[in-house]
């Protein structure tokens, strides 16, 4: 919270803060566990104050984490965008779309609106150069059969690190 006071006085201007605050700010933001005391939410609700931040409000599901257990099941509304006034008047078109968690246990949180340019083409770029590098082929096939641990995510990481590091090796060699 410390971190928010400091971004509040040196930042001028419009500024948001977008992710897992991993706090509830209302008795509403959790469900299906002990009931929430004040003491989950006073710290942020008083940070929020200090520093003129307001919860955006949000579209889709209403919980963004859950903790993944059968039984009991947890659901918490932790992960939003907090924004001042300036920023938020600044971009009173834009939304904020809570989608259903996928690959992790937090909902991805879109932000959509017609300010946004969604039809900018992102491609795919290789750099086709590393398939001259000798050793290339090994280096890829080597990365591929190691195993793996983790969430899909960190595994695609995971073998991305793998793969420039030993690539750098072979190009130093």
């Amino acid at each position: 919270m410390e971190k928010m006071k400091i971004l509040h006085y040196t930042q001028q201007g419009p500024w948001c803060a977008v992710g897992d605050f991993n706090n509830v700010i209302t008795v509403q933001d959790k469900i299906w566990s002990k009931l929430v005391t004040e003491n989950e939410y006073r710290d942020i609700q008083s940070m929020m104050q200090n520093v003129g931040l307001h919860d955006m409000d949000s579209n889709g599901d209403t919980y963004t984490w859950f903790n993944q257990q059968m039984m009991n099941l947890i659901y918490s509304h932790i992960d939003r965008v907090l924004a001042n006034v300036d920023w938020l008047q600044a971009n009173n078109d834009l939304t904020i779309n809570i989608m259903p968690p996928n690959v992790s246990d937090h909902a991805m949180l879109y932000l959509a609106g017609p300010g946004l340019n969604r039809n900018k083409s992102h491609h795919f770029k290789f750099n086709n150069n590393w398939v001259d590098v000798k050793g290339y082929n090994e280096v890829v096939e080597r990365s591929w059969k190691q195993p793996l641990r983790g969430k899909p995510m960190a595994q695609n990481e995971l073998m991305s690190n793998r793969m420039n590091e030993e690539s750098i090796k072979k190009v130093k060699s």
